[in-house]
Parts: structure tokens; C-alpha cells; sequence
């Protein structure tokens, strides 16, 4: 996963972009606000919840480029989340996706993940 703003903390218009996955298979980028290392499908899972859970955007489908993100608006779009995005915090963001011939044979994968401070 990689973000792209106009500064070191995101504001809006952040976006954040998931690269290199399998072509035309289904994922989805969530977030959370604490971090974990557990493993999970063929890779890791790296970002976790706290009482309410962990944030799913929309699935998407990585089409020819082998891609999925979210943004602009990813604040507004965590609007109905309790304990959405607010200034000030910080959130972690990785993408989960189908990968039918990942090298362990769980059928699905995930990225990096990233850590984002949100101003203020």
C-alpha cells in the first residue's frame, strides 16, 4: 500500500493505492487504528481493531493494473465508522485481496500496511 498527499499527514485529498496484485481478482482496503503481526492467508496480517472493530472500504476489483484504492475522501468515507478517522490520529491502512495461486494455497493474500497520521 502506498498513500500520496500533498503532506507529511494526510489530508484531504489523501489516497491510497494497493499495486502489484493479481489481475481481476476481488480485495478491499481496511484500517484500523492499532498494529498487529499475525499470519493470515499467504502474508501477514498487520493492522488491527480496537472495541469497534476494523474499518472495511468497498471491494474492488484490481482489474488489468492489478490494483485497488480509496481516496479522495477517505475521512468523509469513514463518516458512519464509530470512532472514525478524527484529527489527530492516527490510523494504519492495508489491502486484502483473491490471490487463487498465492505460494501458500490460502486463496487470498494482503499488502504492507501503512501508518497515517490524519492533521489536526
Amino acid at each position: 500500500v502506498s498513500s500520496r498527499s500533498s503532506s507529511p499527514t494526510l489530508v484531504p485529498p489523501a489516497e491510497l493505492t494497493a499495486t502489484g496484485l493479481p489481475r481481476h481478482q476481488f480485495g478491499l482496503v481496511f484500517m484500523g487504528p492499532t498494529a498487529v503481526n499475525l499470519p493470515f492467508g499467504d502474508g501477514r496480517l498487520c493492522v488491527g481493531g480496537a472495541a469497534n472493530g476494523i474499518f472495511r472500504f468497498p471491494v474492488q476489483d484490481s482489474g488489468a493494473a492489478g490494483a485497488i484504492g480509496v481516496g479522495p475522501g477517505i475521512i468523509a468515507g469513514t463518516a458512519a465508522f464509530t470512532g472514525g478517522i478524527a484529527p489527530g490520529t492516527s490510523w494504519r491502512f492495508q489491502a486484502w485481496f483473491r490471490d487463487p495461486a498465492g505460494p501458500c494455497g490460502d486463496a487470498f493474500n494482503t499488502s504492507n500496511a501503512v501508518e497515517a497520521l490524519f492533521a489536526r
